[in-house]
């Protein structure tokens, strides 16, 4: 006789965990699709063994990692807008407070401005777990890749949460048919040590996938350097492959064998220079006088950072009035997670902070993979710092990077927050740049979670 799981009603913040019990368990189906779920299927009943089936392992794989790019897709977009990388065009635009770092009620419990993946950033991690669980329970060896891969997915959700949400956030589990076990506060470096040994977990598993090898690596790097450990960081991507890329995958059209994500890729809300919608996003060269100057030559762009341009009557290539970053341009895109390009990046940071000269010959690596011209070192320090960043900038553009190159200037370089962030008068406006460094978790964390009060600090 088959048992029945049923799935309980859970407070709204935590909805989303609970559809990691709903598995996509469709007959002779490819799980390369995932089916939406609606709030319909919160009441029914699966059994355990569809559950625990080899379909059932692969159905949560695959939707923990279809949580983790709808994550990444909202994580993107929020950080172009909170640092400099992208600006709202109009004043009604809806990302108008993140863009200035303002947040209306300053006496909420959990002041600071919301980040919206954070659901996903959860979610993406207990499906995984989950699916790793079940997968190591099957005993299956076809299954020791995903089961690996399940453990990066983990270190990745934590490790974005780390780098963009303030020190102080829970990590709430869901075990199969048992109740919520709802986590305490745990700081950013808490956080970054959890997110490691998950990849350690990862790299544990024997197997032939060197890209998911490498995933792991590239996430734990990230992660030590986060940490400030340099040596740490540059020794765990050491035998990362000079040919690594590990894409996220987007559409915006219902295409058969592709994964479904909630929404396409957020660059769908703006591509021209003329949009007028609340939606439209610009690039605008040093945001708040603090950030990067983007673009200045229409003839000779960076091919890291594309943008757009016009000709004039005369011939003359110019940029227009409101320039438009030209890397994403649709919904259908693969954005990647990590790549080689992180290692050079790593590596360079750590010779850099052992004052070895050829720390820029690193960079020039990278550099010359795409064609642009060498570079020579500054000789002051700091001068080095700004275009070790500045590269990542360009290399990292709109990849949800930038909020996390920013708190490390801050708490690893000993910058001012108020010459890193763009500060002062917001875009020429009656208003100024607020002073929210982070983004936080949203108030149903605190309304519904009876361990958790709100951030630990929300400095950077």
């Amino acid at each position: 006789m088959k048992k029945n799981i049923k799935i309980p009603q859970i407070l709204k913040l935590h909805r989303r965990l609970i559809y990691a019990l709903i598995i996509p368990i469709v007959s002779a189906c490819s799980f390369d699709g995932l089916v939406n779920v609606d709030d319909q299927d919160l009441e029914k009943e699966l059994t355990r063994e569809a559950i625990v089936s080899r379909a059932g392992a692969m159905g949560m794989y695959y939707s923990a990692l279809g949580e983790l790019q709808n994550a990444f897709s909202r994580v993107s977009f929020e950080v172009a807008l909170f640092t400099d990388e992208l600006s709202v065009k109009v004043t009604a635009s809806a990302g108008r407070s993140i863009d200035a770092r303002s947040v209306a009620d300053i006496n909420r419990p959990n002041s600071g401005i919301a980040l919206s993946a954070y659901a996903y950033l959860h979610s993406a991690r207990v499906r995984a777990n989950q699916a790793k669980i079940n997968a190591v329970n099957l005993k299956d060896p076809t299954l020791i890749p995903f089961i690996a891969n399940s453990y990066s997915i983990e270190g990745y959700s934590i490790l974005l949460l780390a780098e963009n949400a303030c020190s102080g956030v829970p990590l709430t589990e869901l075990p199969f048919n048992m109740p919520i076990k709802y986590g305490s506060a745990l700081n950013t470096k808490e956080l970054l040590n959890i997110a490691i040994a998950k990849f350690d977990s990862a790299l544990t598993f024997q197997h032939d996938s060197s890209t998911y090898l490498d995933l792991a690596r590239v996430g734990k790097g990230r992660a030590y350097l986060a940490l400030g450990d340099y040596a740490k960081a540059a020794e765990a991507v050491n035998q990362v492959d000079e040919a690594f890329s590990y894409k996220l995958w987007y559409t915006d059209a219902l295409k058969p064998g592709s994964t479904i994500v909630e929404d396409a890729f957020w660059t769908t809300l703006s591509t021209t220079a003329s949009s007028t919608t609340v939606n439209a996003m610009e690039v605008v060269n040093q945001e708040g006088g603090n950030g990067l100057v983007w673009f200045s030559d229409p003839n000779n762009i960076d091919p890291r950072l594309p943008v757009s341009t016009v000709t004039n009557t005369a011939g003359v290539k110019q940029f227009p009035a409101n320039v438009v970053q030209q890397k994403y341009l649709t919904g259908t895109v693969s954005a990647p997670l990590g790549s080689w390009v992180d290692v050079k990046m790593i590596q360079a940071e750590f010779l850099l902070s052992i004052d070895r000269e050829d720390w820029i010959d690193t960079i020039n690596v990278a550099r010359e993979k795409v064609g642009l011209p060498l570079l020579t070192s500054p000789l002051i320090k700091q001068q080095k710092v700004d275009l070790l960043f500045r590269e990542r900038a360009l290399w990292f553009y709109l990849e949800g990077r930038r909020l996390g190159d920013y708190r490390r200037l801050v708490n690893q370089y000993d910058r001012s927050q108020y010459t890193v962030y763009p500060y002062g008068t917001y875009r020429g406006r009656a208003e100024i740049y607020g002073d929210n460094w982070v983004f936080s978790p949203p108030e149903s964390e605190v309304e519904n979670n009876h361990k958790y009060d709100g951030c630990i600090s929300t400095n950077p």
